[in-house]
């Protein structure tokens, strides 16, 4: 472990084929973040990510080098929205990246009926929709205080796949930080990342063009019952 108060960056360095749990914490201010290191890893694996600390949050969100600095990538889409492009084609009608995928069950939530949360492109934020399903999960939580569940997080295809692997993990372990912070007890949440390995749609067309609701629908956290 290797901080610099200088810069405020945190460097460290971990064995191969662990789990690691990282408590991050200002105050009264606390969140966790966890780490899986494979066994069979070969050379160095580099993970980035940024911890923000907010009023009354710390947030972690993933990471990348951009001229020299880490920046959080989240922000860093922020900040290319506000950049103008000129299309080549001029009657062209750009789509925002946000799709809203068709929620048709509307079930009451239970054991086998657990809902799926789902997120914007290349980050940890939930869509607008899955705010409210997520705040159902806390309640089947808070109302089955012996219940636990797995939390998988996954990614669509854009992008490497380490990349893919680490993102899915970070979105599982900001679900689980949120439950947590609700009242939830860590012994009730396992949190794992599938990266883009599991789609439930495809990501392309069959004609190899992108499919924006394919992608969206793969960008998801799924929960399982642990019995």
């Amino acid at each position: 472990y290797r901080p610099n108060v200088l810069t405020g960056r945190f460097l460290f360095i971990l064995q191969a084929g662990h789990d690691y749990e990282i408590l991050y914490q200002l105050g009264k201010l606390s969140t966790s973040d966890f780490v899986n290191v494979p066994m069979d890893t070969e050379g160095v694996i580099d993970y980035t990510k940024v911890v923000t600390v907010n009023t009354d949050t710390i947030t972690i969100t993933a990471g990348k080098v951009v001229d020299g600095d880490i920046v959080s990538i989240a922000m860093l889409e922020d900040e290319l929205v506000n950049i103008e492009v000129e299309s080549i084609d001029p009657n062209e009608v750009v789509e925002p990246e946000v799709v809203e995928p068709d929620y048709s069950d509307s079930k009451p939530i239970s054991d086998s009926n657990l809902p799926v949360l789902y997120f914007v492109y290349e980050a940890t934020s939930l869509i607008e929709s899955s705010k409210t399903d997520l705040d159902k999960v806390f309640n089947y939580m808070k109302d089955n205080p012996t219940a636990k569940i797995k939390i998988i997080g996954h990614t669509d295809s854009k992008g490497e796949e380490d990349y893919n692997q680490l993102l899915s993990k970070i979105r599982a372990n900001s679900i689980k930080n949120y439950l947590n912070s609700k009242g939830i007890g860590w012994s009730r949440m396992n949190s794992v990342g599938l990266g883009e390995s599991k789609p439930v749609a495809e990501n392309t067309t069959s004609s190899g063009l992108d499919n924006k609701q394919g992608r969206q629908k793969n960008r998801r956290v799924e929960f399982e019952i642990i019995k």
